[in-house]
């Protein structure tokens, strides 16, 4: 990896499943961090990457909009990939966005 590379941005909307923060960034976000940790030791991308996290509770405690928001704000933040929503109903609600964006969402969406 060559030094002042910038690093590739990865997305993850945090639908408020877990209030704390710290609750995340102990659970999926080590997880997370670590896979992205261990392909930048192994060569398997040339620098490294770094996880942006934007929350915004979602349905069904929270609203539609505020996942919107937060997935909105991830691509503006200039992430190449947004990991989540999770749940359905939020999953639905940034469909249009990602496709008009082209910007690649992973979701689960059962029907």
């Amino acid at each position: 990896m060559s030094d002042g590379v910038e690093p590739f941005k990865v997305g993850f909307l945090h639908e408020g499943l877990m209030p704390d923060p710290a609750a995340f960034d102990e659970g999926i976000g080590k997880v997370i961090r670590f896979r992205f940790d261990e392909a930048e030791a192994a060569g398997e991308v040339d620098r490294p990457i770094e996880l942006v996290v934007r929350s915004g509770r979602g349905l069904p405690q929270g609203t539609a909009k505020a996942v919107t928001d937060a997935w909105t704000a991830l691509a503006d933040d200039g992430v190449l990939l947004v990991i989540g929503p999770g749940i359905t109903d939020n999953c639905m609600a940034v469909v249009t966005l990602f496709e008009l964006a082209t910007l690649s969402t992973a979701v689960s969406v059962y029907r």
